[in-house]
């Protein structure tokens, strides 16, 4: 079975629809939304990626 997702081009979601919300919602920020007149970056660190080296494996047997 394959997913939706697995058939979205990756670069679609990264240069189309994540920039242009990004760019949609920056446009309508007024000062009165900024904490101490400063801009707040959220950053989701949901997913880390690491090489799947021999020693990653070791260190971090897949799930089966």
């Amino acid at each position: 079975m394959i997913c939706a997702r697995a058939r979205l081009p990756e670069r679609l979601l990264e240069k189309k629809l994540f920039n242009s919300s990004v760019q949609n919602l920056e446009d309508k920020v007024t000062e009165e939304h900024l904490w101490y007149g400063r801009n707040i970056k959220v950053i989701n660190g949901l997913t880390v990626s690491m090489p799947d080296t021999v020693e990653n494996q070791k260190e971090y047997p897949k799930v089966k």
